[in-house]
């Protein structure tokens, strides 16, 4: 059974580009308005309300007559606005018709009185629609940059709506060329703005034309997933359509998997809905899905019963592609069954001469249908090459035009750069001008700036403790610049785990938190780090504590992350020791979390300081807790034996996430409380699946709203990384 991939745009073009002024009502209303209409602009609208309801219905020459009128009176009274509608309308149906170089031509026109008119709504929509015509013809290049123009107006009006149809339409390109990883990387582009504006629709249908996507490349677990999404929003709208749509694709991804009891009750809840809302074609479709699916289990009798109901009702329906499938159907299962069955439904059953015979007049039913449809489509065929060559000369005449016009262009711009040249020498005598000026003007202030110093002491020690403090500020910037060159190279870190974050924000300039990687053979080694204080001194004591853990680990090759810490301890006792009085206690350190990832094993060993460790996965989210309080040198001779780095089996897709505690610690402006941990593991729980870089934006964004214009309370750090699949 082959999915269909919507084409969300289409949708969208069809419902807007035809103009309804003021509630849609009647044919025969609309017919009784211009009766009493006076020629003016009202009518016209008028018109295209009439085109509009005759083209709905399928009555396209009535629509066609209706439209040229609008057209016409639109013209004559130089109603732009209504011309381009009007235009707008003869394509459409024209494209409604296949005649693909008459809609084309009506779209140009409709799309040259817009441009006049400035309308980019208009513009970005009637580009789209110029994409969807190029796209039925299979001009992949020409679609692709209609659509590309499109969306490059949209994102500068800030049209979301708009965006998420042009990702959507351009995905549908790359689908019609079997360009799976592009085709799903757009809809996933369209699918995030979506989810950001709320359009549950598009969501519902872009999850399930996401699902079929994975159902065509055999990912059944991923289709899956997403016609289960796709279901659920379908649900919350009380969308039968789509519902019906998603349970015949479920059963589908059943059946692929021989689960065929499964993909029988999915197949019988679309047919109910279908058969509640009379969608007759999609009623076929299940009975014809079901019937098949009996026929693998050799069921030959139900299968019969359902493919019997299936031709009469498509045939019912004159749609002659589905009927010639059933035919075929039928004279395999009455070729295939090994015990009589009915001539047609309620009848004695046949003998298996009869059946024979029967098989063979069924298979001669589809060969006949068979071969009509295949020269009805060589004729659409060669109409459809008459069209675009006519459409090609025209195309060939304009490109001359535009040329002759271009060259007259070209000389015009020649002799508008000689006056250009001429302006810019005329300008440059007036800047050195005014150089010399401005520059006798700061001599001036300057000798009136001395005097003045001469005259007001406070105002001079005034200005020497401002430019003490900027160069103070400008070596503390000098120090972050130092400290980031620091931390791990992202870009490096994704070279050994793709999907990689890290959400780092300081409190101050400098920062007392840091992040540490390293990699030893198939273990990646990851550190989050929160040093007491923050600001200068926390910025010192990071690049102290980052030097000691690339010493333990690269040079001493201290592997196991407990022991790591407890070096770590060690080091900060040595360095900081001979610095202080011996009855100084020993305050410095640091709270740390320690992650080794063994990529081969998906393993995970992990040892922290007053840090949790979270990972997340289908099964849910698992803490892992800290064994100790902090590192400092204290710690490091108190360790206790009976503590040991915690290990956990890690499953294909799992988020780690380990940050400090500035995140959880943030005092929200209205709530004057803090975030707090159960918080951010809800976060962490429904963002997982996300893609690594909207998890970064989506914990960002939970930040600042809760922040508001509240000061920043601490340091914050959290980084996150999935286990590949």
């Amino acid at each position: 059974m082959k999915l269909r991939i919507f084409n969300l745009f289409l949708v969208v073009a069809i419902g807007t580009s035809m103009y309804c002024y003021g509630q849609n009502k009647k044919i025969d209303s609309l017919l009784t308005f211009l009766k009493t209409d006076l020629a003016d602009t009202n009518k016209v609208k008028h018109f295209c309300n009439v085109c509009n309801e005759y083209g709905k219905i399928g009555e396209t020459d009535k629509a066609l007559i209706y439209g040229e009128q609008a057209l016409t009176l639109a013209l004559k009274l130089e109603f732009k606005s209504g011309s381009a509608l009007a235009c707008d309308n003869l394509g459409l149906i024209y494209l409604n018709q296949d005649n693909y170089p008459k809609a084309l031509d009506y779209y140009f026109k409709a799309l040259k009185v817009d441009k006049e008119l400035g309308n980019r709504n208009a513009i970005a929509l009637l580009l789209n629609e110029i994409g969807i015509v190029y796209n039925y013809q299979g001009n992949y290049p020409k679609a692709l940059e209609c659509y590309l123009k499109a969306l490059k107006i949209n994102e500068e009006l800030n049209d979301k709506y708009g965006i998420a149809a042009d990702f959507c339409n351009i995905g549908v390109v790359y689908n019609e060329q079997n360009d799976y990883p592009k085709t799903l990387e757009y809809f996933f582009k369209a699918l995030k703005i979506d989810e950001e504006i709320g359009n549950k629709k598009n969501i519902s249908l872009l999850l399930c034309n996401i699902g079929a996507i994975y159902n065509n490349k055999n990912n059944n677990l991923k289709a899956l997933d997403y016609y289960l999404r796709a279901l659920k929003i379908a649900e919350e709208l009380s969308d039968k359509k789509r519902q019906a749509v998603v349970f015949h694709n479920i059963g589908h991804v059943y059946e692929d998997q021989n689960n065929n009891s499964k993909a029988l009750d999915y197949y019988l809840k679309a047919l109910k809905i279908n058969e509640e809302i009379g969608r007759k074609n999609k009623i076929a479709g299940n009975l014809g899905s079901i019937g098949v699916l009996f026929t693998k289990e050799k069921k030959y009798t139900d299968a019969y019963r359902y493919l019997y109901r299936a031709l009469a009702i498509s045939d019912s329906i004159k749609v002659i592609d589905d009927v010639k499938d059933w035919y075929e159907r039928l004279s395999n299962l009455y070729e295939k069954s090994t015990i009589p069955l009915p001539d047609s439904i309620g009848k004695k059953r046949m003998t298996m001469e009869q059946m024979r015979l029967r098989a063979l007049y069924y298979h001669k039913r589809y060969m006949s249908i068979k071969d009509t449809l295949f020269s009805q489509e060589n004729k659409k065929e060669l109409v459809r090459k008459e069209m675009n060559f006519e459409f090609e000369k025209k195309e060939i005449a304009t490109k001359a035009e535009r040329d002759k016009l271009a060259e007259i262009n070209l000389k015009e711009k020649q002799k508008q750069k000689s006056v250009l040249i001429l302006i810019s020498f005329v300008l440059l005598l007036v800047m050195v001008f005014s150089v010399f000026l401005y520059r006798r003007i700061k001599i001036i202030q300057k000798q009136k700036y001395i005097i003045e110093l001469q005259k007001n002491e406070v105002s001079r020690q005034k200005i020497l403790i401002e430019e003490k403090q900027n160069k103070i500020v400008d070596s503390i910037n000098y120090a972050r610049y130092i400290q980031q060159s620091i931390l791990a190279d992202e870009d490096k870190i994704r070279e050994c785990i793709k999907d990689f974050f890290v959400l780092y924000l300081p409190k101050d300039i400098v920062s007392g938190d840091f992040y540490w990687f390293t990699k030893q053979g198939p273990e990646l080694f990851f550190a989050c780090v929160d040093c007491t204080g923050h600001g200068v001194p926390g910025a010192f004591l990071s690049m102290v504590g980052s030097t000691l853990l690339n010493e333990i680990v690269d040079f001493k090759k201290i592997t196991d992350p407990l022991s790591i810490i407890k070096n770590l301890g060690e080091e900060l006792k040595n360095t900081f020791s001979n610095k202080r009085n011996k009855n100084q206690v020993f305050a410095d350190g640091m709270d740390i979390s320690i992650c080794k990832i063994n990529i081969e094993t998906r393993k995970l060993y992990f040892a922290s300081a007053n840090h949790s460790v979270f990972v997340v996965d289908s099964n849910g989210l698992t803490q892992l807790n800290p064994q100790i309080k902090s590192v400092h040198g204290v710690f490091a001779t108190n360790i206790q034996k009976e503590i040991s780095t915690t290990e956990v089996s890690l499953n294909p897709g799992a988020m780690i996430y380990i940050s400090t505690d500035g995140y959880t610690d943030q005092v929200g402006e209205q709530s004057k409380r803090k975030l707090m941990t159960p918080r951010l593991k809800e976060v962490l729980t429904q963002l997982y699946k996300l893609p690594i870089g909207g998890q970064k934006v989506v914990l960002e964004k939970i930040h600042m709203e809760w922040k508001g214009n509240r000061r920043q309370n601490d340091d914050i750090l959290i980084m996150g990384f999935r286990i590949p699949e």
